[in-house]
């Protein structure tokens, strides 16, 4: 399934280049390192967290299983979707940043006012 890996920072015009130059060292740094126990540990909880919230509103609820049918997940899958969340280790973060986060596969799109 296609996908893509989005990075979204607002900043002043000034601090682009240092803010573009930050965000590709942070690539590199979950390529070469990875994530922590403790990083991953709250990552896992922010995203399933915000996903429970999201399910509380039968809007978000109906958005969330009528995407799952779409993507042919099945309308099921967000009863089973927090586990896999839970099963991702850091090896496997660190094996998809190397095989996604490369310069290779990086565009950059600068949206400024004007």
């Amino acid at each position: 399934m296609p996908g893509y890996f989005a990075f979204y920072v607002g900043t002043a015009p000034e601090k682009l280049a240092e803010v573009e130059r930050e965000l590709l060292a942070e690539a590199q740094l979950l390529r070469q390192d990875g994530l922590t126990d403790e990083e991953l540990r709250r990552a896992k909880a922010k995203i399933i967290g915000q996903k429970k919230i999201a399910r509380q509103d039968l809007g978000g609820l109906a958005m969330t299983v009528a995407l799952n049918e779409l993507y042919q997940l099945g309308y099921q899958f967000l009863d089973t979707e927090d586990a896999k969340y839970e099963a991702v280790t850091a090896k496997e973060v660190r094996a998809v940043a190397n095989k996604y986060l490369t310069p290779e596969a990086l565009v950059v799109a600068v949206i400024k006012p004007g």
